[in-house]
């Protein structure tokens, strides 16, 4: 999947973690919602499923779940 231009582009460092961010949205085959997150000075992606399910995003991104490039988020705290 070639991402192409950022559907979204982020340029105040106030509302970013310090610098630009790029963003795309897709619906998948499948109806499942993805979201890629580019943190442009740390060259870092956050990758976003509605579900959370990460294999189908990782497939259509020609990525495998075993890729050195990845690294999960740890559990997220919920606050009830």
């Amino acid at each position: 999947m070639m991402l192409g231009e950022p559907h979204y582009v982020e340029t105040d460092s106030f509302r970013t973690s310090g610098g630009e961010e790029d963003s795309w949205a897709f619906s998948l085959s499948s109806g499942q919602r993805m979201a890629i997150l580019l943190q442009v000075p740390y060259e870092v992606a956050i990758i976003y499923g509605d579900p959370p399910a990460l294999l189908p995003i990782l497939g259509e991104l020609g990525l495998s779940s075993d890729d050195v490039r990845l690294h999960p988020f740890p559990v997220p705290f919920e606050h009830k």
